[in-house]
């Protein structure tokens, strides 16, 4: 089983850079389900990266799972468009791991961030290349990744280039 998470930012802005990821999701998936049989992904399924890159997996009919960091969750979607595809994302998982926080912390988002980074064989950032501060975003992931030696995949919102990280699971993408 090859085992595919998601991290990105959730606000991508201009509509070039959302054709981008989703064209970039689609291609990875497409080319990991041809050279393997068993495919799963692994998504927040919050607002922008996490929500194209599991759409990108239902229509290739890729079985995802999704990771609640926080009961209050279907909160954090402040329009009725993204909380509904939230709310249909979370019907179509074929599993869902709820963290145990009741309320949006930077601790039940740097658990479901070790969540997907952990039980990945390969890593998606979505990602602009600036490290930040926090301990729960996407360069926290990335510097996990590296840190783990984890295969991950930049696909960078900033200049619209993937480059591939290849850690020691070197045969997912060969």
């Amino acid at each position: 089983m090859v085992r595919v998470g998601i991290v990105g930012h959730r606000f991508l802005g201009e509509q070039k850079t959302v054709e981008f990821v989703a064209q970039q999701c689609s291609a990875v998936l497409q080319q990991i389900k041809e050279r393997h049989t068993n495919v799963i992904a692994f998504s927040a399924i919050a607002e922008g990266a996490d929500m194209i890159f599991a759409e990108a997996a239902l229509l290739l009919n890729i079985p995802f799972e999704i990771v609640r960091p926080f009961n209050e969750y279907v909160k954090d979607f402040q329009t009725p468009v993204t909380k509904d595809r939230y709310l249909n994302l979370q019907k179509m998982a074929i599993k869902e791991t709820r963290l145990p926080y009741n309320y949006r912390s930077e601790e039940a988002y740097l658990k479901a961030m070790q969540w997907i980074t952990g039980n990945s064989d390969l890593l998606i950032a979505v990602w602009d290349g600036v490290e930040r501060g926090g301990k729960a975003g996407t360069s926290a992931a990335v510097k996990e990744a590296v840190r783990t030696n984890r295969s991950w995949i930049h696909l960078d919102i900033t200049r619209k280039c993937t480059t591939f990280h290849l850690g020691n699971k070197k045969t997912i993408l060969q």
